[in-house]
C-alpha cells in the first residue's frame, strides 16, 4: 500500500523520504531512538507499506518536496531558530508574525492531533503572499499526499 506517512501500533514513525539525484523514494523509521532507512515495511501476512513511486507526479515536478534523508537537531531550540532564520531570509514579516510562522511549520508535523489548522495570509496584490506560502509551504510537514 502506497503510503506517505504512518504511526505503527508500537509508536514508530514512519516517514517517506525522497532523494531526487538517486530518483529513490524510502522510509525513515524512528523507533526507540534509533532512526534507520528501510524500502518497505511488512505489518503481517496481508499488509505491506511502500513509499509512493519516486515518478509521482507531484515528486516528479516538485510540487511536493521531501528530505532526502532524516536528520537529527541538537535541540528544539536549534531547530526553532534555524526556522526563523530560513523564513526571515525570505520573507518581511512583522517581528511576531514571523514566531507565529516559525510555530506554525512546527504544528504541521502534528497535524494528526488536527481535524484542521490554517494559517492566514492577507494582504495587498504584490505584498508577498504567495512568496510566504511558497516559503513556508516549503517548510511544512507532510499531509500532502492524504
Amino acid at each position: 500500500m502506497p503510503t506517505a506517512s504512518a504511526i505503527l501500533e508500537d509508536g514508530t514513525i514512519v516517514e517517506m523520504a525522497f532523494d531526487p539525484k538517486q530518483r529513490r523514494t524510502v522510509f525513515a523509521i524512528y523507533n526507540a531512538g534509533r532512526l534507520t532507512l528501510q524500502d518497505a515495511i511488512d505489518l503481517g501476512s496481508d499488509t505491506r507499506l511502500v513509499p509512493f513511486s519516486p515518478n509521482n507526479n507531484l515528486l516528479k515536478n516538485e510540487v511536493v518536496t521531501l528530505p532526502s534523508e532524516p536528520s537529527i537537531y541538537g535541540s528544539e531550540e536549534h531547530l526553532v531558530a534555524d526556522i526563523e532564520q530560513f523564513i526571515h531570509r525570505y520573507v518581511d514579516f512583522s517581528t511576531s508574525f514571523e514566531k507565529v510562522a516559525t510555530y506554525y511549520v512546527l504544528l504541521t508535523g502534528l497535524y494528526d492531533a488536527f481535524n484542521e489548522a490554517y494559517l492566514r495570509l492577507r494582504g495587498d496584490y504584490g505584498s508577498g503572499k504567495t512568496r510566504a506560502l511558497l516559503t513556508l509551504g516549503s517548510l511544512c510537514y507532510r499531509g500532502f499526499f492524504r
